[in-house]
C-alpha cells in the first residue's frame, strides 16, 4: 500500500509542477511564426507585381527586372531570374500569398503556372509601400511527389 501512495503522490507532484510551467510559459507564436491578415488590396498589389515580374522574365527584359529587385548584383537573384525564366515560359496565376509579421515583413507569393509547376517567390514590402523582389524558387510535378 506504501507504494501506491507513494507513487500517487509523485504523479500528483508532477501534475503539479506541469500546470505551474503551464501557467508561466509564453504560449504565444513567436511574431516570426505568426502570419498576419492580407487584405484585398495588398492581394491585387501582389497579383500586379508578380504580374510585371513574370512577364520581364518571359521577355527576358533582365534590366527591367532587376529595377524591382532588393540587391539586383546578388548571386541568388540571378539564380532567381534563370528560374523565373524556365517557370515563366508557360502562362502562371497567383495562388495565395502568406505574410509573417516578423520585422523585416517578407511575403511569400505563391504561384502555379499551366505545366502544374508550383513556385514561391520571395519579396519584401517598403515603408512606401512599394514591392521588392528577393528570391524565386520552383518544383515540377515530379519533384513535388
Amino acid at each position: 500500500m506504501a507504494t501506491i501512495k507513494k507513487t500517487g503522490m509523485v504523479l500528483i507532484l508532477l501534475l503539479g509542477v506541469a500546470m505551474v510551467i503551464h501557467a508561466f510559459s509564453a504560449d504565444r507564436t513567436p511574431e516570426e511564426f505568426r502570419l498576419r491578415e492580407i487584405t484585398e488590396e495588398e492581394h491585387s498589389d501582389a497579383r500586379k507585381f508578380i504580374g510585371e515580374l513574370t512577364g520581364y522574365a518571359r521577355k527576358g527584359a533582365a534590366a527591367n527586372f532587376a529595377r524591382h529587385c532588393e540587391d539586383a548584383r546578388n548571386r541568388k537573384t540571378a539564380s532567381s531570374w534563370y528560374a523565373m525564366r524556365k517557370f515563366s515560359s508557360a502562362e502562371s496565376k497567383l495562388t495565395g500569398i502568406s505574410s509573417y509579421e516578423a520585422d523585416p515583413e517578407r511575403c511569400r507569393l505563391h504561384l502555379e503556372n499551366t505545366r502544374g509547376e508550383i513556385g514561391t517567390a520571395i519579396c519584401r514590402r517598403e515603408n512606401g509601400g512599394k514591392w521588392k523582389f528577393v528570391s524565386f524558387t520552383f518544383v515540377t510535378p515530379e519533384e513535388n511527389e
